[in-house]
């Protein structure tokens, strides 16, 4: 990510930023880990964090 921050913040006053993360489970009790760095970056450019979580099913 650019560490222009100003810039980040003047795009975020115009428009909707999200990062988008598909997270495929093998199992229900599966999860991910998001560092304190990556989430403080997110934060400081003004993104939102879009996760969209699916669980593997069975073909049957």
């Amino acid at each position: 990510m650019n560490d222009d921050l100003e810039a980040w913040q003047t795009l975020a006053g115009r428009f909707r930023g999200r990062v988008f993360c598909g997270v495929f489970l093998a199992s229900g009790n599966d999860g991910l880990t998001l560092r304190p760095e990556t989430q403080l970056m997110i934060g400081q450019r003004g993104l939102m964090l879009d996760l969209d979580i699916y669980e593997q099913t069975d073909p049957d």
